[in-house]
């Protein structure tokens, strides 16, 4: 690996995410070191491949053994960052293609050119922030309609970018750094049938925060639910018992002579 040389790291760094955890920010430091400053050509799978500037070939295991942590651990974070539109990745029988968005701005030294993108994106969140104080519901659609068309998955893709993504549609748009660590928890723990169906649950009686998944999380293993046809049994049977409850409280607080017909006496039978 080429030591020499280096790059750009701007003063907002410390405004972002990865800032917050140590560990999560020097890998992608590293990321950013081991990305190609020109265009590469390398040996993958018998065939020499061209690899682009801003771009370089791994694999999970190498950035586990380089990192000295776990295989799903690097997917995890991987995931998270292609989740924030930092990398795109293309995965393959031979390894991982990294590409790093935005990668001259590390790279770049021209400061009348950088001075002026800064104006620019000054002036689009200046632009962006009034139109969010003239209509706040509108925004907040059009903020959702963005992030459905920013990533689509599929039902079948059982990753964990997949759980975060139907987490963000469902409970919140924008979670925090301590509940996105808790669903990476619970995703190792549990799974993805279990995450996925906990957070559809949560969504349809209307609870919009992750404290009511973890109950349920913890409720299903509390009974020994190993499978997730238990936890759709087990769910259904609560809803009967629910339901049941509500009907005989309305049948007790009915009142007796409620539908009792009243009946006139005939004066001529009247005892006075």
């Amino acid at each position: 690996m080429d030591n020499s040389g280096y790059f750009l790291l701007h003063r907002k760094i410390r405004e972002h995410w990865i800032w917050e955890d140590p560990k999560k920010f020097q890998w992608w430091i590293d990321i950013i070191l081991l990305t190609n400053h020109t265009d590469k050509k390398k040996m993958i799978g018998g065939k020499i491949t061209l690899i682009k500037r801003g771009s370089f070939h791994t694999s999970e295991l190498k950035l586990s053994e380089r990192w000295h942590v776990s295989r799903n651990t690097v997917r995890k974070f991987l995931e998270l960052l292609e989740v924030d539109e930092m990398i795109t990745t293309i995965k393959t029988k031979n390894g991982t293609t990294i590409k790093v968005h935005n990668y001259n701005d590390y790279q770049t030294f021209n400061k009348e050119k950088k001075q002026q993108n800064e104006h620019h994106n000054e002036q689009q969140i200046e632009h962006q922030s009034e139109q969010i104080k003239d209509n706040k519901l509108n925004t907040t659609k059009e903020l959702k309609e963005l992030n459905t068309l920013k990533e689509v998955v599929s039902d079948s893709d059982n990753s964990f970018k997949n759980i975060l993504n139907i987490y963000q549609q469902n409970i919140e748009m924008n979670p925090s750094q301590i509940t996105m660590q808790k669903i990476g928890q619970d995703f190792d723990d549990y799974g993805h049938e279990y995450m996925k169906f906990a957070i559809e649950k949560s969504a349809l009686l209307n609870n919009h925060n992750y404290r009511f998944i973890d109950w349920l999380l913890k409720d299903w293993r509390k009974n020994q639910l190993t499978t997730i046809e238990a936890v759709r049994q087990y769910e259904a049977h609560k809803e009967q018992k629910r339901a049941y409850s509500n009907q005989q409280t309305k049948t007790q607080s009915q009142s007796p002579y409620e539908n009792m017909e009243l009946i006139e006496p005939d004066e001529h039978n009247l005892p006075f």
